[in-house]
């Protein structure tokens, strides 16, 4: 009796570290796609022909409008910026 419970002891303690490890680690592709966005301020240092005053226009297709989205849920602190007419994301904010 004693010998079952002393292993399943130790592999749950096992289970809980690696867990632990395990999901620490670990980004989602979502965040890693977010990072490779430029931020606002490379966007408009990379392409100062897309800004006209206050509007920003979009490199790939020249329109002006965008969407504001969080990455994963409207209320996430991790935004970015898609062109509305072609859907590519321009850039990444953090708020």
């Amino acid at each position: 009796m004693m010998d079952n419970l002393m292993l399943f002891l130790i592999i749950s303690v096992f289970a809980v570290f690696y867990w632990v490890y395990y999901t620490g680690s670990r980004k989602s592709p979502f965040t890693y796609q977010w990072e490779a966005l430029p931020t606002w301020e490379q966007y408009l240092a990379a392409h100062p022909e897309a800004v006209d005053g206050d509007i920003i226009f979009c490199i790939h297709c020249g329109h002006h409008e965008q969407l504001d989205v969080g990455l994963l849920h409207q209320t996430d602190f991790r935004r970015q910026h898609i062109c509305v007419r072609c859907k590519q994301a321009l850039y990444r904010e953090e708020r």
